[in-house]
Protein backbone atom coordinates (compact mmCIF):
# COMPACT_ATOMS: atom_id res chain seq x y z
CA UNK A 1 0.00 0.00 0.00
CA UNK A 2 2.80 2.44 1.13
CA UNK A 3 4.36 1.73 -2.63
CA UNK A 4 1.02 2.52 -4.24
CA UNK A 5 0.94 5.94 -2.62
CA UNK A 6 4.00 6.80 -3.46
CA UNK A 7 3.73 5.88 -6.95
CA UNK A 8 0.18 8.01 -6.73
CA UNK A 9 2.13 10.70 -5.06
CA UNK A 10 4.99 10.84 -7.68
CA UNK A 11 2.35 10.90 -10.65
CA UNK A 12 0.36 13.64 -9.51
CA UNK A 13 3.52 15.43 -8.79
CA UNK A 14 4.16 14.64 -12.62
CA UNK A 15 0.65 16.04 -14.11
CA UNK A 16 1.00 19.36 -11.43
CA UNK A 17 4.50 19.96 -13.16
CA UNK A 18 3.30 19.09 -16.90
CA UNK A 19 0.00 21.58 -16.39
CA UNK A 20 2.44 24.26 -14.72
CA UNK A 21 4.86 23.91 -17.92
CA UNK A 22 1.48 23.76 -20.29
CA UNK A 23 0.35 26.99 -18.52
CA UNK A 24 3.71 28.71 -18.70
CA UNK A 25 3.66 28.55 -22.13
CA UNK A 26 0.03 28.87 -22.66
CA UNK A 27 0.16 32.68 -20.41
CA UNK A 28 3.56 33.80 -22.13
CA UNK A 29 2.20 33.59 -25.58
CA UNK A 30 -0.68 35.16 -24.86
CA UNK A 31 -3.15 32.52 -25.98
CA UNK A 32 -6.72 31.71 -24.40
CA UNK A 33 -6.88 35.41 -23.46
CA UNK A 34 -9.67 37.63 -25.12
CA UNK A 35 -8.88 41.17 -26.63
CA UNK A 36 -11.19 44.41 -27.77
CA UNK A 37 -9.94 44.86 -31.15
CA UNK A 38 -12.97 46.48 -32.27
CA UNK A 39 -13.50 50.14 -32.43
CA UNK A 40 -15.61 52.63 -33.30
CA UNK A 41 -16.46 53.63 -36.89
CA UNK A 42 -15.95 56.99 -36.77
CA UNK A 43 -12.05 58.00 -35.18
CA UNK A 44 -12.21 61.96 -33.40
CA UNK A 45 -11.64 64.37 -36.02
CA UNK A 46 -7.63 65.15 -35.85
CA UNK A 47 -8.10 68.73 -33.85
CA UNK A 48 -10.11 66.58 -31.44
CA UNK A 49 -7.61 63.84 -31.16
CA UNK A 50 -4.68 66.70 -30.39
CA UNK A 51 -6.60 68.43 -28.03
CA UNK A 52 -6.91 64.26 -26.02
CA UNK A 53 -3.50 63.73 -26.38
CA UNK A 54 -0.47 63.65 -24.29
CA UNK A 55 1.84 64.18 -27.16
CA UNK A 56 1.34 63.84 -30.94
CA UNK A 57 4.49 63.50 -32.97
CA UNK A 58 5.53 62.20 -36.48
CA UNK A 59 8.50 59.54 -36.92
CA UNK A 60 10.34 56.38 -38.00
CA UNK A 61 10.53 53.01 -36.35
CA UNK A 62 13.97 52.08 -35.91
CA UNK A 63 13.76 49.82 -32.97
CA UNK A 64 11.94 47.97 -30.48
CA UNK A 65 11.01 45.36 -27.44
CA UNK A 66 8.83 42.50 -27.72
CA UNK A 67 8.23 41.39 -30.96
CA UNK A 68 5.28 39.81 -32.49
CA UNK A 69 4.38 38.57 -35.44
CA UNK A 70 7.50 40.53 -37.87
CA UNK A 71 6.10 43.71 -35.70
CA UNK A 72 7.23 44.93 -31.88
CA UNK A 73 4.71 46.12 -29.47
CA UNK A 74 6.90 48.69 -27.62
CA UNK A 75 9.31 50.82 -30.34
CA UNK A 76 11.63 53.71 -30.40
CA UNK A 77 10.79 56.33 -32.72
CA UNK A 78 13.19 58.56 -34.43
CA UNK A 79 10.80 62.01 -34.59
CA UNK A 80 11.00 64.13 -36.99
CA UNK A 81 7.50 66.43 -37.06
CA UNK A 82 5.85 67.03 -32.85
CA UNK A 83 2.47 69.40 -33.01
CA UNK A 84 2.08 68.82 -29.30
CA UNK A 85 3.75 67.83 -25.77
CA UNK A 86 7.56 67.17 -25.01
CA UNK A 87 8.73 64.62 -27.36
CA UNK A 88 13.03 64.31 -27.80
CA UNK A 89 14.50 63.13 -30.83
CA UNK A 90 14.18 59.33 -30.23
CA UNK A 91 10.97 58.48 -28.21
CA UNK A 92 10.12 55.65 -26.98
CA UNK A 93 6.27 54.73 -27.32
CA UNK A 94 3.91 50.86 -26.46
CA UNK A 95 0.57 50.47 -27.94
CA UNK A 96 -2.45 50.39 -25.77
CA UNK A 97 -3.94 46.87 -27.51
CA UNK A 98 -2.02 43.87 -28.84
CA UNK A 99 -4.49 44.29 -32.05
CA UNK A 100 -2.58 43.60 -35.61
CA UNK A 101 -2.97 46.70 -37.02
CA UNK A 102 -1.48 48.06 -33.34
CA UNK A 103 2.21 46.89 -34.01
CA UNK A 104 5.22 48.86 -34.86
CA UNK A 105 6.69 48.03 -38.12
CA UNK A 106 10.26 48.57 -38.66
CA UNK A 107 11.23 51.25 -40.88
CA UNK A 108 7.45 52.09 -41.32
CA UNK A 109 6.38 56.14 -40.69
CA UNK A 110 3.91 56.52 -38.39
CA UNK A 111 1.82 59.74 -37.30
CA UNK A 112 1.20 59.03 -33.21
CA UNK A 113 -1.34 60.64 -30.93
CA UNK A 114 -0.54 58.91 -27.54
CA UNK A 115 -1.54 59.82 -24.28
CA UNK A 116 0.84 59.16 -20.97
CA UNK A 117 0.18 56.05 -19.01
CA UNK A 118 0.28 56.26 -14.98
CA UNK A 119 4.56 55.98 -14.95
CA UNK A 120 4.53 58.65 -17.68
CA UNK A 121 5.75 56.96 -20.76
CA UNK A 122 3.33 56.90 -23.91
CA UNK A 123 1.30 54.91 -24.97
CA UNK A 124 -0.91 55.35 -28.74
CA UNK A 125 -4.26 53.64 -29.11
CA UNK A 126 -5.35 51.27 -31.71
CA UNK A 127 -8.57 53.14 -31.26
CA UNK A 128 -7.05 56.60 -32.08
CA UNK A 129 -5.51 58.13 -35.06
CA UNK A 130 -2.19 56.93 -34.95
CA UNK A 131 -1.47 55.12 -37.60
CA UNK A 132 0.60 55.16 -40.95
CA UNK A 133 2.00 58.60 -41.49
CA UNK A 134 0.64 57.72 -45.39
CA UNK A 135 -2.83 57.38 -44.44
CA UNK A 136 -2.70 60.58 -42.64
CA UNK A 137 -3.26 63.64 -45.12
CA UNK A 138 -6.27 64.62 -43.54
CA UNK A 139 -4.28 64.92 -40.09
CA UNK A 140 -1.28 66.87 -41.61
CA UNK A 141 -3.62 68.92 -43.37
CA UNK A 142 -5.74 69.49 -39.85
CA UNK A 143 -2.56 69.86 -37.44
CA UNK A 144 -0.62 72.59 -39.52
CA UNK A 145 3.20 72.89 -39.19
CA UNK A 146 4.71 71.35 -37.01
CA UNK A 147 8.09 71.54 -34.74
CA UNK A 148 11.41 69.67 -34.48
CA UNK A 149 11.73 67.44 -31.81
CA UNK A 150 14.20 68.27 -28.44
CA UNK A 151 17.52 67.02 -28.97
CA UNK A 152 17.98 63.38 -26.59
CA UNK A 153 19.44 63.84 -23.32
CA UNK A 154 22.32 62.35 -22.29
CA UNK A 155 21.22 58.75 -21.57
CA UNK A 156 24.16 56.06 -20.28
CA UNK A 157 23.33 52.76 -21.13
CA UNK A 158 21.68 51.61 -17.70
CA UNK A 159 19.39 54.53 -18.23
CA UNK A 160 18.19 53.40 -21.59
CA UNK A 161 18.11 49.66 -20.71
CA UNK A 162 15.86 50.36 -17.91
CA UNK A 163 12.64 50.72 -19.75
CA UNK A 164 10.01 49.22 -17.36
CA UNK A 165 8.72 45.85 -18.74
CA UNK A 166 5.19 44.13 -17.71
CA UNK A 167 5.81 42.05 -14.31
CA UNK A 168 3.63 38.99 -15.81
CA UNK A 169 6.49 37.15 -18.23
CA UNK A 170 8.42 37.36 -14.73
CA UNK A 171 6.07 35.68 -12.94
CA UNK A 172 4.80 32.59 -14.71
CA UNK A 173 8.28 31.29 -14.85
CA UNK A 174 8.97 31.99 -10.98
CA UNK A 175 5.52 30.40 -9.97
CA UNK A 176 6.35 27.38 -11.90
CA UNK A 177 10.11 27.30 -10.39
CA UNK A 178 8.26 27.84 -6.51
CA UNK A 179 5.82 24.80 -7.32
CA UNK A 180 8.40 22.20 -8.38
CA UNK A 181 10.44 23.32 -5.37
CA UNK A 182 7.34 22.84 -3.27
CA UNK A 183 6.76 19.21 -5.16
CA UNK A 184 10.82 18.30 -4.54
CA UNK A 185 9.91 19.00 -0.81
CA UNK A 186 7.08 16.46 -0.35
CA UNK A 187 8.31 13.91 -2.57
CA UNK A 188 11.72 14.35 -0.37
CA UNK A 189 10.23 12.57 2.86
CA UNK A 190 8.52 9.61 0.65
CA UNK A 191 12.21 9.23 -0.52
CA UNK A 192 13.71 8.91 2.75
CA UNK A 193 11.05 6.79 4.13
CA UNK A 194 11.98 4.26 1.10
CA UNK A 195 15.29 4.07 1.77
CA UNK A 196 15.57 3.70 5.31
CA UNK A 197 13.75 0.26 4.51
Amino acid sequence: MRRLSRRLMLLLAGGVLLLAALASVQLSTGAGRAHACVCPEDFEAPLEALEGATAVFSGKVVDGLIPYRGAWRRAYIQVDTVWKGSVTATTFVSNAAPCARDHWVQGETYLIYATADPSGFLVASICGRTWLLEHRDDDLRALGEGWPPAPDPDVTDAEADSVPLPAWPLVVPAATIALIAAVAILIRPLRRRDSAR
